[in-house]
């Protein structure tokens, strides 16, 4: 629990304290002191957190029920509470961090709660002082004037019931005293500033770190993923080239077995056209001895024809 939410707890204990101590119907009852309070600032828990009924209604309806016309000073000091829980409430709801000047807002804001506390703690019931509405805006905080917390009868304690639970709930827990300095109340507003502020940063910083890694175990999921398609087209490629490969060493087979074929066609051809050549020759000779062997033969039968011519004329 932040020093501001416990300072909104405190301030709403206190709305719960003097109601119980007016009211016939209280909301907290218990005779040991410890107890009670423990009690009441579980009660104001519960008020504040309630999803189901409005707590600014809810601690409205208790200043109503504990306070009347004649105690109309008590229900102005109780609705002043009440507007700065509603303050300290939105702080404590922020989901962003407060910019620099915002939170220096913030720290004058609570220091002057605190001075404004410490006031009413000095200044007499017959007396008013005057306090202001905390306000993050960048203007003045609006002032209004309260009665003191001082008893003047003779009859009660030094201080009335608002100022006994005021002190009891708020002032001692953060070390808030009538003698204290303006110097040791503005390191309380800065203590409770700082601390929301790094409640806020740590916020947004475990935020941001959850996105990044919901963003990284997604990348992750498609680096894995890239990585699997990756591996699936290196096995594809593979297997392409090592069928390449069968293909390329078919192919130079065949071209090898296709070249030693016209290489043994073109022996042959080349013998063929020898043959050829040859035969064609041989014809050539022959018919050529053919020739001469007929006119041989024709000349043999002419001097035949001759020769017995003229032997017949003999």
């Amino acid at each position: 629990m932040t020093r501001l939410e416990e300072l909104l707890y405190n301030l709403t204990a206190v709305i719960i304290r003097y109601h119980d101590k007016q009211s016939s119907k209280p909301l907290v009852v218990e005779s040991d002191k410890g107890e009670l309070r423990k009690k009441v600032h579980a009660s104001a828990v519960d008020i504040i957190k309630s999803t189901k009924t409005d707590f600014k209604s809810r601690l409205d309806d208790l200043i109503k029920a504990s306070t009347d016309e004649s105690s109309s000073t008590r229900r102005h000091f109780l609705k002043y509470i009440l507007h700065e829980i509603i303050f300290l409430k939105a702080q404590l709801d922020r989901k962003s961090s407060y910019e620099p000047e915002q939170l220096d807002e913030l720290k004058k804001q609570l220091s002057q709660l605190f001075t404004d506390f410490k006031k009413l703690m000095t200044t007499p019931k017959s007396t008013t002082c005057t306090v202001h509405h905390s306000e993050l805006a960048p203007k003045e905080s609006p002032a209004i004037a309260l009665s003191g917390l001082i008893n003047t009868g003779y009859t009660g304690g030094e201080i009335c019931n608002s100022g006994l639970y005021l002190n009891e709930e708020v002032l001692i827990p953060f070390s808030i005293y009538t003698n204290s300095s303006q110097k040791e109340i503005n390191a309380v507003a800065e203590q409770i500033s700082t601390e929301l502020q790094n409640a806020l940063l740590v916020s947004e910083l475990t935020h941001k770190t959850q996105q990044l890694c919901t963003t990284n175990s997604e990348q992750q999921q498609s680096l894995k993923l890239l990585s699997t398609q990756n591996h699936e087209l290196d096995t594809k490629l593979k297997e392409a080239q090592a069928k390449q490969k069968v293909l390329l060493g078919t192919i130079l087979i065949e071209k090898s077995r296709a070249q030693k074929r016209e290489e043994e066609l073109s022996t042959i051809n080349f013998d063929q056209k020898q043959v050829i050549s040859e035969l064609k020759q041989k014809i050539v000779d022959l018919s050529e001895q053919a020739s001469l062997e007929e006119l041989s033969d024709s000349e043999n039968e002419g001097s035949k024809r001759t020769y017995g011519f003229f032997g017949s004329m003999i």
